[in-house]
């Protein structure tokens, strides 16, 4: 779990990013001197929330979101509304550093939205350069393995009767099969992420 922090209009917005994306609302409300509950309470709110608790949503893996520090009391969850694969739509939390209101990205544009239109473009934009530089990094780094794992194909060509060198394409093969299986785990999460399955 990671906290990340973002500054819009002088004040800080905090975007925990766990198996999925959860926002600090009580930050978002405090730009523009709401509360969450305000929003919460809206028809609107509350059938969306409503219809996420029956949703799957993404591959997650129904881990909870943990307690940090608890005995500290920097992030203790008081209250959590989940979807039907236990992913946290909506988190109360009690803390020094933590506490407050989080909402999953999705209940979180809604409430953006709510609060003001340029607000949510600004959470978009935050969503979108969390998600897609994951993304750009990850390929980069798929294209850099492609090309070491070339060269030492190569290598192995031309030493093959070497022993050790037969030992290490065994060896090889298996991470193969490890990295591909990985591969394989990566695509199904971010095909669930951007497609909301």
């Amino acid at each position: 779990m990671d906290f990340l922090n973002y500054e819009y209009q002088g004040k800080v917005i905090e975007f925990l990013m766990a198996d999925d994306l959860m926002i600090n609302a009580t930050e978002m409300a405090a730009v523009f001197g709401k509360r969450p509950v305000d929003f919460l309470e809206t028809k609107g709110a509350k059938e969306l929330i409503a219809g996420l608790e029956l949703r799957t949503i993404g591959d997650f893996n129904g881990s909870k979101i943990e307690q940090l520090n608890a005995g500290n009391a920097l992030f203790k969850i008081k209250k959590i509304v989940e979807s039907a694969n236990f992913a946290p739509i909506l988190i109360t939390a009690e803390g020094k550093e933590h506490g407050g209101t989080w909402m999953h990205r999705w209940l979180a544009i809604d409430f953006a939205m709510y609060l003001d239109v340029d607000f949510k473009i600004w959470i978009l934009e935050r969503i979108d350069y969390l998600f897609i530089s994951f993304a750009k990094s990850h390929r980069q780094l798929v294209i850099k393995e492609n090309q070491l794992i070339k060269e030492r194909q190569k290598i192995l060509a031309e030493h093959s009767n070497d022993p050790v060198i037969q030992k290490l394409a065994v060896v090889d093969d298996e991470l193969k099969e490890i990295r591909n299986k990985k591969s394989s785990e990566t695509r199904k999460t971010y095909k669930g992420w951007t497609l909301g399955i």
